[in-house]
């Protein structure tokens, strides 16, 4: 074969986007085929014709479509390159490539959507108890409040936190969007993904909304 040909049936490139997935071997073949008047192409009927363009659409290989319709590989190859079924796939999948983007940040933003909604819960939820607990100083108060709502409304925090970009990417040593001092009464353990456990101890709410109201009492006086 010459140069000349040889070059005429390698895979162009234009604007870095191939215009055939045909490899110089299959090029070659088809180039033969067509060579010898294309043996047998009349008995492939217009229903195998669809069903061949269907099968390569979906991810299948041209050999893959030969065995499955029992056509000869080379015919399947000149219907491919008539019908120029290759662009036509490139073109599903930067549709489907743009379509999944938007899905995915409809679904990030749904997320975080959701995460608020979660916060605004348990921020209700534990905020007229903490509210009371810092006007009166009574005990009663704060052991109603149950560290596990603490605990996930900072998960959720953080969770949020990350989701939106709070993070630090790297070397693990993610900082939490808030940080919060517990006390004694609570053990705090950060894991590798950034996550936090928070294991409360016996008494530990009524230590921690103590903090809490020495804090804003001193926040107040500056």
């Amino acid at each position: 074969m010459s140069d000349e040909k040889r070059r005429s049936l390698t895979p162009e490139i234009v604007g870095e986007r191939p215009t055939t997935d045909m490899t110089t071997q299959e090029l070659e073949k088809l180039e033969a085929f067509v060579e010898e008047g294309l043996p047998g192409i009349s008995k492939i009927t217009p229903e195998t014709i669809e069903k061949m363009a269907g099968l390569y659409l979906s991810g299948k290989t041209y050999g893959q479509v030969s065995n499955i319709t029992r056509v000869p590989k080379a015919a399947v190859m000149y219907h491919a390159r008539r019908d120029n079924w290759f662009s036509v796939r490139q073109d599903y999948l930067q549709e489907l490539d743009e379509r999944m983007k938007t899905r995915v940040a409809e679904a990030k933003l749904m997320s975080q959507d959701f995460m608020l909604d979660l916060m605004q819960t348990f921020q209700k939820k534990i905020g007229k108890k903490i509210q009371r607990y810092l006007a009166t100083d009574n005990e009663d108060i704060a052991n109603e409040i149950n560290l596990k709502d603490i605990a996930t409304y900072i998960k959720t925090l953080e969770a949020l936190g990350k989701s939106m970009g709070d993070y630090r990417s790297g070397d693990g040593n993610n900082t939490p969007a808030v940080g919060l001092n517990l006390g004694d009464g609570v053990t705090v353990q950060k894991n590798q993904d950034g996550t936090v456990e928070i294991t409360p101890k016996q008494k530990a709410v009524g230590e921690i909304l103590k903090q809490f109201a020495d804090n804003r009492r001193e926040d107040e006086k500056k």
